[in-house]
This record gives C-alpha cells, structure tokens and sequence, in this order.
C-alpha cells in the first residue's frame, strides 16, 4: 500500500512541475510604466474659482523622486499674463504655484473672466523632462475669476 501512495505522490508532483514549465504568461508581458522617464505633471486639472486680488495654489507632480532640485517653469494666459518658476527639491515629487489674481482684470459689464495656467518647461540640472504623461497639451488648468 505504501508502494502505491508513493507512485500516487510522484506522479502527482511529476504533474505539478510538468505544469509549471515554459509556458508564456500574460503577466510577464506588460508595462509597468518603470521605462518612463521622469515627468512633471499638475495635480489637479479641476477649474478653479478665484476671486479678483486673490491668490490661488496650483501643485504639481514629479512622476519619480531625482537627485537634483527640478526647475518648472509655468504661464499664465487670458484675463491676465504671468510667468514664473517652482522649484520641486531634490528627492521630492511635489511643489505649488502660487498665483495672484490681479484686482480689475474682470472686463466691465462683465462678472466673470477666465485665466489659464499651463505649464511650459521643467528640468532638472542640465536635462529637460516631459510635461505631462500624454504631453503639454494637456497640462493645463482654467482659473475661473469672480469680482470681489
């Protein structure tokens, strides 16, 4: 009986392992977005309501943390115009814009007027990185602004 068991559990090990070999598996073949570089990107692209004379925060991402301080420079286009820079640290992924809404950018006879932020370039020492996942274009978010 014991000489049976023992046939019993070899073959059904012989079967497991038999199993177990060159086979292709779905899991072994997709990307796992390790081959992307390194990209900066908005946190939020939500609309946001602001009101004339006020300050407004916009954040932005670094797909991965770099050993080197990232410079992102941003625009600001429409109901006014403004440039600048962030500074994401060294081993950090995130840093915000802070933006003031100038007072009297609001046409008259209008109540409300609409800015956009967008962000133009970012590098870190000497390299350029990507905006965005899926490009600049998309790296943008409106300001909506309200009179006081």
């Amino acid at each position: 009986m014991k000489k049976l068991l023992y046939v019993i559990f070899a073959i059904g090990v012989g079967v497991v392992f038999l199993q177990s070999c060159d086979k292709d598996s779905l899991g072994d073949s997709y990307d796992n977005f390790t081959s992307l570089p390194p990209y900066v990107e908005i946190s939020s692209k939500d609309t946001l309501q602001a009101v004339e004379g006020t300050t407004v925060t916009i954040g932005m991402n670094l797909r991965t943390a770099v050993q080197q301080p990232t410079t992102v420079e941003y625009a600001v286009s429409g109901a006014f115009s403004a440039t600048g820079t962030v500074t994401i640290p060294r081993n950090k992924t995130t840093a915000s814009a802070q933006i003031t809404i100038p007072a009297g950018v609001i046409p008259s006879g209008e109540d409300t007027a609409e800015a956009v932020f967008s962000i133009k370039s970012a590098k870190t020492g000497s390299t350029n990185l990507t905006i965005g996942l899926h490009g600049a274009d998309e790296e943008m978010v409106a300001i909506e602004i309200e009179k006081d």
